[in-house]
């Protein structure tokens, strides 16, 4: 019985368990982003990261026009910001973790959205998993 206890344990601490981080609220964004602008994409480019069979990303940069700034460094009305985020496109059976950033797939050229950007080492990033909000959505699918 004293082995089982111990195993349990050992196991329960030596395990680690990814799970989807759940949306931010408007005042946690605000808080964890490094600038918060609103704008236009003028660009989106996609690639496809590929670790393994059962393992892919889409990592994006998206440019957008910044007609304004609500909050942050590093931003600049008037002046193009690049935006980095990524989504998942595969992963193996019972997947439970993160699965990147919302709606990223949907900002195309000429959508307006406000992004929740932090800079990490000269680049923005897009606070995942709601960081990018679309203030002008695509016509429903």
């Amino acid at each position: 019985m004293r082995r089982t206890i111990l195993a349990l344990i050992s196991t329960l601490l030596t395990c680690t368990t990814l799970a989807a981080v759940p949306p931010m609220s408007e005042g946690t964004l605000q808080k964890y982003a490094t600038a918060v602008v609103v704008g236009t994409v003028v660009s989106v480019h996609a690639t496809e990261e590929r670790r393994n069979e059962h393992w892919a990303d889409e990592l994006y940069e998206i440019t957008v026009a910044v007609e304004t700034v609500e909050n942050g460094v590093g931003v600049q009305r008037g002046l193009p910001v690049i935006a980095h985020g990524w989504r998942t496109l595969e992963r193996p059976v019972g997947w439970a973790g993160p699965v990147g950033i919302y709606a990223i797939e949907d900002a195309k050229i000429g959508v307006k959205l406000r992004l929740y950007l932090v800079d990490y080492k000269g680049t923005m990033n897009v606070i995942s998993p709601n960081g990018l909000v679309l203030l002008d959505p695509p016509a429903s699918k």
